[in-house]
């Protein structure tokens, strides 16, 4: 298994947030096992999500589908992701 954690400035979570959700079948299909949400505590519109996948040649090719991307650009976010993968030791 392996772990990306991304953080990312979105414009308006409200937003972003049913979008996220909808995505969640493409996710799987790509080997998502899980994923959690978080929101800084002074700013809503700054979020982290860790999820959890099946192998890191599907976690990548998810990173760059253009299903991913297109959703991005219609949830608003604002900026490119700063992601990190991580196995966990």
């Amino acid at each position: 298994m392996v772990y990306t954690i991304t953080r990312l400035t979105v414009q308006d979570y409200n937003r972003w947030r049913p979008v996220f959700d909808s995505l969640e079948s493409l996710r799987q299909s790509y080997g998502l096992m899980e994923h959690h949400v978080f929101q800084g505590v002074d700013n809503p519109n700054d979020v982290t999500v860790l999820f959890q996948w099946q192998d890191i040649e599907r976690a990548r090719a998810y990173w760059s589908s253009p299903e991913l991307k297109a959703g991005m650009a219609e949830a608003g976010v604002a900026g490119p992701p700063s992601l990190w993968f991580a196995n966990e030791v």
